[in-house]
């Protein structure tokens, strides 16, 4: 029984694609005159639609920066363990926290307003407030301009932005990283300088000669934390390729959109060859 169901099946499927194969010679010109079309309009799409380039920084975290600093960092003693191991946080965790910093409102608006391209991405008719346009801004710039990448078994961090010409892009694209390692290092910087400022506080308050060295000693070694980390440009990833201006469009895609067009027109060719032979 299921034999002769699948003979049934195969001459019906033989009949239907010799129907259709008939159906397209008898009405040639209907047909390509479809497929024309379809590739006509997708053409013209493709041609209309604005063009969305990318650009890409290949990073690697600049573990040498933080760890180096935490050993410029590490006091003498008793004391300066604890200080280590109570501000010692693992590689990963810092990259964590950077990668973090980059998708954040107040790393992004600040950016975006600095680049001037802030009105780009929101409502020009909008009539919300300037805080509900900052967070509508920031929202689509890391949800549909900025895509991060993260190989946690290289290392490697792949930052990649989206705009409407190639050179924006890759300025935009570098232009972030940039910003980025110049904020976590002025951040690092900052947090040293507190505790030079307590250290040295503290240092009026005690006679004591050894307690004195000491507190000298840990007031050195936050003193070389900032030097360090101010000739460190690249304080947080090491730029391992910048991002350069691409030419070609991400989006729209000429293949995607020839192949788009091809299948419309034969299929806008075979409904037109299907409904001629049924009228006739």
């Amino acid at each position: 029984m299921l034999k002769e169901d699948s003979g049934v099946f195969l001459v019906d499927k033989q009949v239907s694609l010799k129907y259709l194969a008939d159906t397209v010679l008898q009405n040639k010109l209907r047909f390509f005159s479809g497929v024309i079309l379809g590739i006509a309009a997708s053409a013209i799409l493709y041609v209309i639609v604005d063009p969305v380039f990318e650009a890409e920084a290949v990073l690697y975290p600049n573990q040498d920066t933080i760890d180096q600093a935490n050993e410029l960092g590490g006091a003498g003693g008793s004391l300066g363990s604890l200080i280590s191991l109570a501000n010692a946080d693992s590689s990963n965790n810092r990259v964590t926290k950077y990668l973090a910093v980059l998708r954040s409102r107040s790393f992004v608006v600040p950016f975006l307003i600095e680049n001037g391209i802030i009105v780009d991405l929101i409502d020009e008719d909008s009539t919300d407030s300037e805080s509900q346009r900052n967070h509508e801004a920031h929202v689509r710039f890391i949800e549909d301009k900025m895509t991060v990448e993260r190989d946690r078994i290289s290392g490697l961090v792949k930052v990649r932005v989206r705009w409407s010409s190639p050179e924006a892009s890759a300025d935009l694209t570098n232009a972030l990283v940039s910003r980025l390692n110049a904020q976590v290092r002025e951040e690092f910087v900052g947090k040293a300088q507190q505790k030079v400022e307590y250290l040295n506080q503290a240092l009026n308050g005690v006679n004591v000669v050894e307690s004195r060295a000491l507190l000298f000693n840990l007031i050195e070694q936050e003193q070389r934390k900032i030097v360090f980390a101010t000739g460190e440009p690249e304080f947080a990833f090491e730029v391992l390729d910048a991002a350069i201006s691409d030419e070609t469009p991400v989006y729209p895609k000429l293949a995607v959109f020839g192949i788009l067009g091809l299948i419309v027109g034969a299929l806008s060719g075979l409904s037109i060859a299907l409904l001629m032979r049924k009228s006739a």
